[in-house]
């Protein structure tokens, strides 16, 4: 097999599973603790009929799957994916 082919063929396999990477939220000076802390506030505090979970991506769930609701939330508190 030519270098081109193997070439195509490693990029075919891999740019699909760029989109499985673990979303990480960051807030400068804060912790774990404290992303979870919030986002569980942010359950607490989301419309249930607007805070459905959504589809797991694909290539399997390697990434939390957070609901819209929760996103917004997230991001309304400095919050950045």
């Amino acid at each position: 097999m030519s270098l081109t082919r193997l070439s195509i063929l490693a990029l075919a396999i891999l740019v699909p599973l760029t989109g499985c990477a673990k979303s990480k939220w960051d807030r400068p000076g804060s912790t774990q603790a404290d992303f979870n802390r919030e986002l569980s506030d942010c359950d607490a505090t989301a419309d249930p009929e607007k805070n459905t979970p959504q589809p797991p991506p694909l290539f399997g769930a390697l990434r939390p799957v957070l609901t819209q609701a929760e996103q917004s939330c997230l991001r309304r508190r400095g919050w950045v994916p």
